[in-house]
């Protein structure tokens, strides 16, 4: 006997949200993929691959297995995947899902439909490439268009399945709720990462289909996805990841103020780089936008790149005085060109554990990195203190009054990073894990400045001994 399994999923965006369309807006680099009602929405291809994809990383499921469920298809023989699976819906203000082609007033007359609406009301995150010696590149500043943490989709899977396939299925479906499920771009820089806030499903024979066609109809056309959830078939949030290995979980504390990027001003004053989360209430209900400082996942991970190329360096022995003393290379544009001394396996290594992203003329190319390093955030309940900051005239010994500037730095801030690998990652090259070993530790213990400003001692934090690194880097 066959049972039909339905069962409906909410996700909420943990981390900011890059699906993008291809297309381009005015202004802008990139632009967030829609539906029907010019609402953002989770495809359904692309909740299938990268479910797929976290499977493969499973221990208790085989290919052969996983292509028995997914489908599979090749010269001689294809399969039909067993699941149906539907975009991911935007919910509204009250959490509702709403199904088919909404007129304007509807959209209009939803807080959250109507911003999520205009392409020119969703933000960007800005970011910059680095060259060689650690600073920005010139001309190469690029936005990603984003969707802000707290935003919320529901999407159903649906399956055919034996008497005997429901507790696979369970496991399966587990993992839909793993921290390494993650969709859209930039996702070893943090990007596309949820908590799954709800979850109910409908598994009863086919046989009586009849009986249950009432109640199935309900459960599809039920608007509210997060009245009577269920929290004993899954585990909404589970620790443990199927996909992702943890290399390093660091707490850190400031040891004296911070200021982290530069894109913003207040009163005329530097202050940290913020982003806004939507906030809800217990009712499930949006109560407004409020803003946090945030450490990009892609700074974190551009710094250890460089102290990670640094300690490879080092332990060759090549150092830079040596290498920018030839001419040749004063205008190296790209941080592994010094590593062309050891041969295209080397670069290639690197590349494998931390991505690559050129572009050239009208083309571009990309290769997603096995280091996954998320934004981190600051309690917005900071003490902030002002520092001005004056140059100095060489002749006078005074200060120079159109080159005063004013920071608002946090007062030793508390925060902390994670470093993760995709599972069973082998390295390539031993000496990049010893390199990037050292490289950890040094944020550990107060050897590499996170923040802006580590020139004026802004940055130093200090881990203490609170702290394992994974038997990975052993």
């Amino acid at each position: 006997m066959n049972k039909f399994f339905i069962g409906r999923f909410v996700l909420q965006t943990k981390t900011p949200l890059a699906i993008h369309s291809g297309d381009r807006i005015v202004g802008r680099d990139t632009a967030i993929a829609t539906d029907w009602n010019n609402l953002p929405y989770l495809p359904a291809t692309a909740i299938t691959g990268v479910w797929r994809s976290v499977l493969d990383y499973s221990d208790d499921l085989d290919e052969k297995t996983i292509e028995k469920w997914f489908g599979s298809s090749g010269k001689n023989e294809s399969t039909a995947s067993k699941f149906v699976i539907t975009d991911g819906l935007m919910l509204d203000s009250k959490s509702c899902i709403h199904f088919g082609l909404l007129n304007d007033s509807s959209v209009n007359g939803d807080e959250l439909y109507k911003k999520f609406s205009d392409v020119h009301r969703i933000k960007n995150r800005e970011r910059t490439s680095i060259n060689a010696r650690g600073v920005s590149k010139n001309k190469a500043k690029f936005d990603t268009a984003i969707l802000p943490v707290g935003l919320r989709f529901s999407f159903d899977v649906e399956a055919v399945i034996e008497d005997d396939e429901e507790d696979k299925l369970r496991e399966m479906i587990q993992l839909l709720a793993d921290r390494g499920f993650t969709l859209g771009s930039n996702t070893s820089n943090g990007f596309g990462a949820f908590s799954m806030i709800g979850f109910k499903h409908l598994c009863f024979d086919v046989s009586d289909i009849s009986k249950k066609n009432d109640e199935l109809n309900k459960f599809r056309l039920n608007r509210k996805p997060l009245d009577n959830i269920e929290t004993d078939y899954i585990t909404l949030n589970p620790e443990k990841s199927q996909k992702l290995e943890s290399l390093v979980k660091l707490k850190l504390k400031g040891r004296d103020t911070w200021i982290i990027g530069s894109q913003t001003t207040k009163d005329n004053k530097n202050e940290s780089y913020e982003e806004s989360y939507l906030n809800w209430n217990k009712s499930n209900c949006f109560e407004g936008e409020k803003n946090r400082i945030v450490i990009m996942g892609s700074t974190i991970k551009g710094l250890i790149l460089h102290r990670t190329l640094y300690h490879y360096l080092k332990l060759k022995n090549i150092f830079a005085d040596d290498f920018f003393d030839n001419p040749d290379n004063k205008d190296t544009a790209y941080s592994f060109d010094l590593l062309e001394t050891f041969g295209k396996d080397v670069i290639d290594s690197f590349i494998d554990l931390f991505g690559y992203a050129t572009t050239q003329g009208n083309g571009s190319s990309a290769i997603a990195g096995k280091l996954v390093v998320p934004d981190v955030y600051l309690d917005s309940s900071r003490a902030d203190i002002t520092r001005t900051h004056n140059k100095i005239d060489r002749f006078s010994g005074g200060t120079i009054p159109t080159a005063l500037f004013s920071e608002i730095r946090i007062y030793q801030p508390e925060f902390t990073i994670e470093v993760d690998i995709l599972k069973k990652y082998q390295f390539k090259d031993s000496d990049i894990k010893v390199a990037l070993k050292r490289t950890l530790l040094d944020i550990a213990e107060g050897y590499l400045p996170i923040s802006t400003g580590s020139g004026r001692q802004a940055g130093i934090t200090s881990a203490g001994n609170n702290y394992k690194l994974s038997e990975l880097l052993e």
